[in-house]
């Protein structure tokens, strides 16, 4: 009996044949790659500050914002577009009409829709807030007949610390004393203009630089000048360009072949400039 059942069963294998094979697997589409989307360039912006001539506006520094970085002269006329602002030192505001060639320093200047005897001086870029801050002119005498004698005292030390070879320095004059709040803790710092009288008055002064001068005893820094360079310094004012509430200084440097106005950022150590422009006589 097992052995008949056996034979049926394989019989009925035999009847059925070998299993078809499995079927193939239906071909996989490949997924289309979709390009990541590209953002549009920045519009730019910023703040810039130009010096004022006869051909127009040239480019000092600026800083643009939609790239997050200082920069000077040609680079920053993206943010003087034809039929933009201007204003001017006086307050007037200007339109720009075009682009032309700088009266000094090479490269490129905006020109405006203003006539020759109102560019005079700085200008500025946007116009909506003036964030340049001008300082009060004084002449050296002045400055000099006004400054505290504790002052002078503290910057005779400085001087003598960094340049002994010039001591006794009796001959020391402050040509320029100007408060500036240059950290934004709402306490201005004290920056001094000084030079050292060379023996000959038709000559260059011996010595020329700007200081630094801290509260309490910390020592006064010097920040600009060297023996013998024939160059003189002052400072024309204080201007934020980051906007980030502590200004850079606008200063003039000027020797008997002309002048440069640069705009220079105060660091842990020394200024660093960040736009220059000079101009000869």
């Amino acid at each position: 009996m097992r052995a008949s059942y056996l034979s049926i069963l394989i019989l009925m294998v035999a009847a059925c044949g070998d299993p078809p094979p499995p079927a193939a697997p239906a071909p996989v589409k490949p997924v289309p790659q979709v390009a990541p989307a590209v953002a549009p360039p920045a519009e730019p912006a910023g703040r810039v500050f130009l010096i004022a001539g006869e051909s127009g506006l040239a480019p000092v520094a600026c800083h643009l914002a939609h790239v997050s970085k200082f920069s000077q002269g040609d680079d920053c006329l993206v943010l003087m577009k034809t039929g933009g602002n201007a204003r001017l030192e006086s307050g007037q505001v200007t339109r720009v009409t075009g682009t032309g060639t700088a009266d000094c320093g090479g490269g490129s200047a905006v020109t405006v829709d203003a006539p020759v005897d109102a560019l005079r001086g700085h200008a500025i870029a946007p116009v909506e807030q003036d964030f340049v801050e001008l300082i009060p002119p004084v002449t050296p005498a002045e400055a000099d007949k006004a400054a505290a004698e504790p002052l002078r005292a503290r910057l005779r030390e400085g001087l003598l610390r960094d340049h002994a070879d010039l001591a006794p320095a009796k001959g020391l004059q402050i040509r320029q004393v100007a408060q500036i709040d240059l950290d934004a803790d709402g306490k201005p710092e004290t920056l001094a203009v000084i030079t050292v009288p060379a023996a000959d008055p038709d000559e260059p002064p011996s010595f020329a630089g700007l200081y630094l001068v801290p509260e309490g005893e910390v020592p006064v820094r010097k920040l600009k000048g060297q023996p013998g360079a024939g160059v003189q310094y002052m400072l024309l004012g204080a201007l934020d360009l980051d906007a980030d509430g502590r200004p850079e200084l606008w200063l003039n440097t000027y020797d008997d072949e002309g002048f440069a106005w640069s705009v220079e950022k105060l660091g842990s150590v020394d200024l660093t400039e960040l736009g220059r422009r000079r101009c000869g006589v």
